[in-house]
């Protein structure tokens, strides 16, 4: 996999804002216009959890994830939870 972060370095970061581009089921299908993949590609819960977002972060990093709905909050920081990154809640 080539760095999809570039020009981001690597295990340099304290704090990651991170707002992955989440593929979610609107609530209805009039006004279409204003989802998000009409305006920028979304990404599955699996390629966001393939992102190495670790590989970002300092040994002693706080990551901040906007996530949507909790059920795919929880689904999502489990697999970032590491010795180098340490124990995350939600």
């Amino acid at each position: 996999m080539t760095w999809p972060f570039h020009p981001l370095s690597r295990a340099g970061y304290g704090v990651i804002m991170a707002d992955p581009a989440w593929r979610f089921v609107t609530w209805s299908e009039t006004r279409q216009y204003k989802a998000p993949s009409r305006h920028y590609a979304v990404m599955g819960l699996e390629q966001i959890k393939s992102l190495p977002v670790a590989e970002l972060a300092a040994p002693d990093c706080l990551l901040w994830l906007w996530a949507i709905p909790r059920e795919a909050t929880v689904r999502a920081v489990r697999p970032i939870q590491s010795a180098r990154l340490g124990s995350v809640g939600v």
